[in-house]
């Protein structure tokens, strides 16, 4: 008899899902149908049957969010695509959900000035990649479920999707975004978030305009233009060049 293929799961990533899912690993154990031994062995990183894993997969996933072996199993791809999940589903909060997979001292870039953008510039550490969510979030409403093109080069993962947000009620058009992630000892290290500060700005000058619109006239210009600057801003994102990489399936 052949030996059967064993692989080894990331305990970060094992253990993200789980808590996710809201299970110890007794229940988990009672969902897959094996020891809670086993369960332990496999988040601690000891090598299991591939078809173990498979199962694990399996009683991990929900319908409206399934799970592969790929999400268990560490690669950067993976990470990436942990990282862009846990933005679309908890958006502002979702530092406590992807926190074992950031570097402490993770940097995050967005390109322009902070005067034009308050989510612009460079962030730093953890508390910056707050930041940097408190800022987004604080003028857009997202509009959730994008599906993400990745691409995947040497310690690096580009994410492009089209984002649809919304700023006093008024809805983007589709913008094209895209993400590069930097790895360094298996952890995010870097992210990139690249724009067209241009197409941005008109975007954000069609929301004055309608905000402009609908003011009263006891409003000073003056004031109405320090309120327009604090309240409009959006971003759209076009790919960004990133080297060699190579399309890889969602």
């Amino acid at each position: 008899m052949s030996q059967q293929p064993t692989v080894q799961l990331s305990p970060e990533l094992f253990r993200s899902a789980r808590l996710e899912r809201g299970l110890t690993q007794r229940e988990l154990a009672n969902l897959a149908g094996y020891s809670e031994r086993v369960i332990r062995k496999a988040e601690l990183g000891g090598r299991i049957r591939f078809q173990l894993a498979c199962d694990i997969a399996e009683a991990l996933s929900t319908p409206s969010r399934p799970i592969t072996l790929e999400h268990l199993c560490f690669s950067t791809l993976a990470i990436a695509k942990r990282w862009m999940e846990t933005f679309d589903e908890h958006g502002v909060n979702m530092l406590q959900h992807i926190r074992p997979f950031l570097s402490e001292d993770v940097v995050f870039v967005c390109e322009g000035s902070k005067e034009t953008f308050p989510f612009n510039g460079t962030w730093h550490g953890l508390d910056g990649h707050q930041g940097w969510l408190d800022a987004f979030f604080g003028i857009f409403e997202r509009v959730p479920g994008i599906s993400p093109v990745y691409l995947q080069g040497d310690g690096i993962v580009s994410a492009r999707w089209n984002e649809l947000v919304k700023i006093a009620g008024i809805l983007s058009p589709p913008v094209r975004v895209c993400l590069n992630f930097h790895f360094q000892n298996q952890l995010i290290i870097r992210i990139e978030d690249d724009y067209n500060i241009e197409a941005g700005a008109e975007y954000k000058e069609r929301i004055l305009r309608e905000l402009r619109s609908e003011e009263s006239p006891s409003v000073s210009p003056n004031d109405r233009g320090v309120e327009d600057s604090q309240q409009a801003s959006i971003p759209l994102y076009p790919p960004r060049q990133t080297g060699s990489l190579r399309s890889v399936k969602a």
